[in-house]
């Protein structure tokens, strides 16, 4: 079972790599069919994708999807089609809801670096750790998921440098390297998020959760 980011935990009881939108891993097996890792996409009627690919981002559109997601809840092709839908229409809060569902019910590679790279692109810079921690705790033995780790050990190294940076100059922390990484962490923020405030210190300083060394070396290892 996935455990949901607090945010999400909260609203539930009320009522993915910073390298831009990159290419989707391919999913399929050695014998180049998806079922060898447990995920099918069931029919593959081209006319019922033609159908959902003239849905509107509405009660209509999400109600189809809906549909077809109940008769095959573990198909790739359709989570990734309906979680784009209301992305690609800004419609964030939504968009996230489908993703979070979507990672539950089909925890494929794919769909995890979707969900990343949405994040990435859409969402605070606390919440994108939490999604990102996530995604270790879910999928850390998918050998395809060695770019996820890069990305989350690279936040955690800027966030434990942010937050330690008075301790680190009275030499009571050590200052983590921060390797190529790390230090393209801000500049590929202003490039994939132009219209946003830039990332600064503060923001990495600003994570909920207070960045131990311990959590650091337990991840680079």
């Amino acid at each position: 079972m996935i455990k949901l980011p607090v945010h999400v935990q909260q609203k539930k009881r009320g009522g993915g790599h910073w390298r831009g939108r990159e290419k989707h891993g391919d999913r399929k097996g050695s014998n180049g069919s998806v079922e060898q890792y447990g995920y099918n996409d069931g029919d593959e009627d081209p006319a019922k994708y033609t159908i959902l690919n003239r849905c509107k981002a509405d009660e209509e559109g999400e109600a189809l999807f809906e549909q077809y997601i109940a008769q095959c809840p573990q198909s790739i092709r359709l989570w990734s089609m309906y979680c784009s839908l209301f992305e690609n229409h800004f419609i964030n809060e939504k968009a996230e809801d489908i993703y979070l569902r979507a990672i539950q019910k089909c925890p494929h590679y794919e769909l995890w670096s979707m969900y990343l790279s949405f994040m990435r692109r859409r969402m605070p810079l606390d919440r994108i750790y939490s999604s990102y921690r996530m995604a270790m705790e879910t999928i850390q033995h998918d050998f395809r998921a060695g770019s996820f780790f890069v990305d989350y050990i690279a936040l955690l190294k800027k966030a434990y440098n942010c937050q330690n940076e008075q301790a680190i100059q009275e030499k009571t922390c050590i200052l983590l390297p921060e390797d190529s990484e790390v230090q393209s962490i801000v500049p590929k923020w202003a490039r994939d998020r132009p219209t946003d405030p830039p990332l600064d210190n503060q923001a990495f300083c600003n994570i909920s959760d207070q960045i131990e060394l311990a959590l650091v070396c337990i991840s680079v290892h």
